[in-house]
């Protein structure tokens, strides 16, 4: 458990940002950051189609200089190794064009994000990522080590 004032709250949508703030919290002493992200509609990087339903949410945590839970880095390749840019690295012209996300499933990211570190604060967490799928009416807690 750590105090509500060592929590970043990440909700980006470039796998490159989070890989940066990722990396920079895997530094810090104290630390808990909670990663929240849903895909898109339409095609993935690798040609599969995306309907916009699915969610994450990722919690590490770090006390006095050590993991208390994975990195976001360590089961998610894509953040890992980000086939995207920092916003900082796309031209104007380029930023215009984002693939369009669906409200209710930005609603559900929110709230998984927001009820993680509503348990992360109280000492209840009882996982280090939830995955979700709004279409499937599923919500699954996974504990990763």
């Amino acid at each position: 458990m750590v105090a509500e004032d060592d929590c970043v709250l990440l909700c980006v949508e470039i796998h490159a940002t989070r890989k940066l703030v990722a990396d920079h919290c895997a530094v810090l002493a104290d630390v808990c950051l909670i990663s929240a992200g849903n895909d898109g509609v339409g095609e993935d990087g690798a040609g599969r189609i995306q309907r916009g339903t699915y969610g994450n949410v990722q919690v590490h945590v770090r006390q006095h200089g050590s993991d208390r839970s994975p990195a976001l880095t360590a089961h998610h390749p894509e953040i890992a190794n980000p086939s995207d840019v920092l916003p900082t690295d796309v031209s104007c012209s380029e930023a215009i064009f984002s693939t369009p996300q669906i409200l209710f499933t930005n609603l559900a990211t929110a709230s998984a994000l927001l009820n993680a570190f509503l348990l992360e604060i109280s000492g209840a967490r009882g996982y280090n990522e939830l995955c979700f799928d709004i279409a499937e009416g599923r919500m699954q807690p996974l504990v990763l080590g």
